[in-house]
C-alpha cells in the first residue's frame, strides 16, 4: 500500500509547539486525503489535523502519530466546529449511513474525542462538502452544507445542537435545475459580507 503525504500550515493564530522552527507540518499517511482538517484540540491552543479518507477519519498530532480514528465510508465531507466559549473545536462529519448522508459529531471535550453520534439527517442527497461558521451571531459555529445532486446550499443553524427544528434549515438554490450534477463540485466557504 502506497504511504501519501501530507503537508499543511499551522492555523496563523496558534503556535506550533510540537514542531519547533518549523512552518509546516510533513508526514506520510496510508490513504490519499479527501479532507484535511485543522482544530484546536485542547485549551493550551495545540492544532491536531482530522483527515478524512476512504477508511473514515483519522487524527493525527503534528509529529504524524495517529491520535484517534472513526471508521466509515469515505464519501462525505468534514469540517472543524467551534464552540461557545472555549477554544477547542468539535468535528463535524457528514457521511452516508443506511442509504441517507447523516451529520455526526465528533465532540472533543478539552483533548478528548468522543464517539460519533447522529444529530442530523439529510436524506439521499450526496453531501460533498461543508463549512462552519457562526452565521446567526449565536456564538458558535453553524454549517453550510453542499448537496452534489440537487444543486442545493443548505444552511443549518445550531440552535442547541444542529437539531432540524422548524426553521433552522435554509435551501438556496445555486444551480440550474437542467445541469448536469455529475460532475458539480462546490466548496463552500463564509464571510462577513455586511461588514
Amino acid at each position: 500500500m502506497a504511504v501519501h503525504e501530507c503537508r499543511t500550515e499551522p492555523h496563523p493564530s496558534h503556535g506550533d509547539p510540537d514542531v519547533a522552527g518549523s512552518s509546516e507540518w510533513s508526514f506520510g499517511i496510508i490513504r490519499p486525503a479527501l479532507d484535511v482538517v485543522p482544530f484546536v484540540r485542547d485549551s493550551t491552543g495545540r492544532v491536531d489535523i482530522a483527515i478524512r479518507c476512504s477508511l473514515g477519519v483519522v487524527v493525527y498530532k503534528q509529529d504524524g502519530t495517529v491520535d484517534g480514528s472513526f471508521t466509515g465510508p469515505g464519501a462525505g465531507a468534514l469540517d472543524a466546529v467551534s464552540k461557545a466559549g472555549v477554544a477547542y473545536q468539535d468535528l463535524a462529519w457528514f457521511r452516508p449511513q443506511s442509504g441517507s448522508y447523516v451529520l455526526q459529531m465528533i465532540t472533543n471535550t478539552n483533548g478528548s474525542l468522543g464517539t460519533p453520534s447522529t444529530c442530523a439527517t439529510f436524506g439521499s442527497s450526496a453531501v460533498v462538502a461543508a463549512a462552519a461558521a457562526d452565521l446567526d451571531g449565536a456564538g458558535g459555529d453553524d454549517l453550510i452544507v453542499c448537496h452534489r445532486g440537487d444543486f442545493e446550499l443548505v444552511v443549518l443553524l445550531k440552535q442547541g445542537g444542529f437539531s432540524q427544528a422548524p426553521g433552522s434549515e435554509f435551501t438556496l438554490k445555486v444551480g440550474p435545475e437542467e445541469a448536469d450534477a455529475s460532475s458539480n463540485s462546490a466548496w463552500p466557504c463564509a464571510s462577513d459580507v455586511d461588514g
